[in-house]
């Protein structure tokens, strides 16, 4: 069975990693969701979530969306493997079904492999 924790060492929690993906990570997205990516050197990928009240008011819709999230991240963390990935918001997803969001967020991890393994 594979592991499905989501540890400490997999979460981007200090200024300065947001930032090297910020100015060196490579984007990809859609209208309502932008993915940052770029290599870490390690044999482990690490996430990274900046999900603002501006587009998200309630912090029940905040939580859900960042469950979602680290859930989407921890069935796929094998393919994702040595990069640090930020995932952003872009506009309300609210309304956006989990299900719908799980397959947005699928589909925005292979196409930012595709872009930092270039």
């Amino acid at each position: 069975m594979q592991d499905r924790r989501f540890p400490h060492h997999l979460r981007l929690t200090k200024p300065g990693e947001f930032s090297a993906v910020f100015n060196q990570g490579k984007r990809g997205g859609d209208r309502q969701i932008n993915v940052l990516c770029r290599p870490n050197g390690m044999l482990h990928a690490r996430l990274g979530m900046v999900i603002a009240k501006k587009y998200l008011r309630r912090a029940i819709d905040r939580n859900r969306i960042k469950r979602q999230i680290r859930e989407s991240f921890r069935h796929n963390k094998q393919t994702l493997r040595g990069f640090d990935m930020v995932v952003l918001l872009r506009s309300d997803i609210r309304n956006v079904s989990n299900s719908l969001l799980r397959d947005m967020l699928k589909s925005h991890w292979e196409k930012a492999i595709k872009i930092c393994a270039k």
